[in-house]
């Protein structure tokens, strides 16, 4: 069970915003041409570490580092590190202090991890 679920991490990882597959990864038609400002809709990604290259022992096993959220409005990126046990709501909340804003929409691609 658990080599499926890191299985579907690692797919999950290889189309995350950070990526350019930012919208190819959204299971919902984006409405972006009715978010008028910032924080109407974000995405929320969860990020892991990669690794050296061709270690895949290493990508498998990795533990998520950090929260990412991009605004749809911007792109402008928030990113919020994980600090052991750390949750998405966490993360939000970090995002809501910084810049002022709650989010109306958060966007995920439907992760396990989330």
């Amino acid at each position: 069970m658990a080599a499926e679920v890191m299985a579907t991490c690692r797919t999950y990882q290889q189309k995350q915003a950070v990526l350019q597959s930012l919208w190819a990864t959204l299971k919902e038609k984006s409405k972006r041409r009715q978010v008028k400002k910032f924080g109407d809709e974000v995405f929320l990604d969860t990020w892991f570490p990669l690794g050296f290259p061709g270690d895949e022992e290493e990508e498998e096993t990795g533990f998520p580092l950090g929260n990412l959220f991009v605004n749809l409005h911007t792109r402008e990126k928030f990113d919020s590190l994980m600090h052991r046990h750390r949750e998405a709501t966490d993360s939000l909340l970090e995002f809501i202090e910084y810049y002022g804003v709650v989010p109306k929409k958060i966007l995920t691609d439907g992760a396990p991890e989330l």
